[in-house]
């Protein structure tokens, strides 16, 4: 019976103790703890001058009164002028996967249930693309077939509809902290 009452005891104090990460919009609220995982986006620093902005994949940790701390097991740096994505180099800056980003310095988060979810939605999304493609090539063979050409139309047509379906709901709706109705930390 001790055993059973000092496990539920530090069930509930964990639980009370634990600190979420509180988005509002408007009327919307969303409340994210920390077992979710996220894909975060951060304005560069002018020391790291490297790029337009870095996306950090990870758990959030802490909230304090001006800053967000989290633990990212990926980071990527974005250059958007140049349209190019690079996994970051772990020495090109002192690689520490707990970071303190500032409030101001967040432009997105997107939040899933865990990683698996994250990467399930990915390979949801490329499947979605090959699909697209696919279909798009049977529709356009119909032009060189001389029978069956509303089959072949009708075949690309419900490919291309699948798949574009695939892509749009392997995406996630992001939380933008700029821009047009933006959303706050709480």
């Amino acid at each position: 019976m001790k055993i059973i009452a000092t496990v539920l005891f530090l069930a509930l104090y964990s639980s009370c103790l634990s600190q979420n990460l509180i988005l509002r919009n408007g009327e919307n609220r969303v409340e994210i703890t920390k077992s979710r995982f996220l894909k975060v986006g951060a304005k560069a620093t002018k020391e790291q001058g490297c790029c337009d902005f870095l996306k950090f994949s990870g758990h959030f940790l802490s909230l304090s009164q001006d800053s967000v701390r989290f633990n990212f097991s990926k980071s990527v740096v974005t250059k958007e002028l140049a349209l190019e994505k690079s996994e970051l180099d772990k020495t090109l800056f002192d690689y520490n996967p707990y970071k303190t980003i500032a409030k101001k310095d967040l432009l997105f988060i997107e939040d899933y249930k865990s990683e698996k979810s994250f990467k399930r939605r990915d390979a949801l999304a490329i499947v979605g693309g090959v699909i697209s493609i696919m279909g798009l090539s049977t529709a356009f063979s119909a032009l060189f077939v001389k029978e069956n050409k509303t089959e072949l139309l009708l075949l690309g047509g419900s490919q291309l509809a699948f798949g574009l379906t695939l892509g749009i709901c392997s995406t996630k709706k992001t939380k933008k902290f700029i821009g047009d109705d933006p959303w706050i930390i709480d």
